[in-house]
This record gives structure tokens, sequence and C-alpha cells, in this order.
């Protein structure tokens, strides 16, 4: 699962990167700011949506990866899910089912949240 995400990470992270204007980049030299400024103060906080979207996108794609993960009994969530569809009960099916997809909604939130309170941090930051 680790592995799995690593791509995303990565993949949302360059493209964050690369995403800023190169007109930008280039008048914060102009200003004097060395690659690293740029890289902290200009480029980071500009890719912070594009990278923030990729966490929340790992972040759920592990949830249904371990949901999944209980048919070679790794156990999780996703084990009353399996059980339920072993034995035919549905309590267990749609109960599962309600857990995992509640938590993946939880931590959605959660993270668009974090994402809210960052973005008004960044952009309000003197």
């Amino acid at each position: 699962m680790v592995a799995y995400n690593q791509f995303l990470l990565v993949r949302n992270f360059t493209e964050g990167l690369e995403s800023v204007d190169p007109a930008i980049i280039e008048a914060a030299r102009g200003m004097g700011m060395s690659d690293r400024q740029i890289l902290v103060k200009v480029q980071l906080p500009l890719a912070l949506p594009l990278i923030l979207a990729g966490i929340r996108l790992a972040a759920i794609s592990t949830i249904g990866i371990a949901t999944i993960a209980a048919t070679i009994n790794a156990g999780g969530l996703g084990e009353i899910l399996f059980s339920g569809l072993r034995t035919m009960n549905e309590y267990k099916i749609v109960g599962g089912t309600l857990l995992c997809a509640g938590l993946a909604a939880v931590v959605h939130l959660g993270l668009s949240g974090l994402e809210t309170v960052l973005r008004t941090h960044v952009t309000h930051r003197p």
C-alpha cells in the first residue's frame, strides 16, 4: 500500500510544483530570492492545493485497498464486510460497507478542512 501511494504522492507533488507559473518564479528571482526561498515562499504555497489533493487521494485509496485486503485475511474493517458476504448476513454487509465508507468520508472531510486552514494561513501570511 505504501509503494502504491508513493506514486500518487510524488506525482501530485511534482505536478503541483510544475504548475507554478514560470513568470512568478522569474519575478521572485528578480527580487533577489535564492532557489530555496523561491521553493519555500513561492512554489510550495502555490502548489499546496495539488499537494494536499494528492495526500487526500492517497489516504482514501489506502482505506479502499485496506478494505479489500481483508480478502486475504489481513483484518480491518473489511473483515466485517467480507464475513457478511461469506455468511450472506445482510446486516454485516451493510454495516461493514457503512463503516468503510464512513471512515473514508471522515478522512476526506478532515483533510479538506486541513487544506482550507492551511490555504487560509498561507494566503493571509504577512
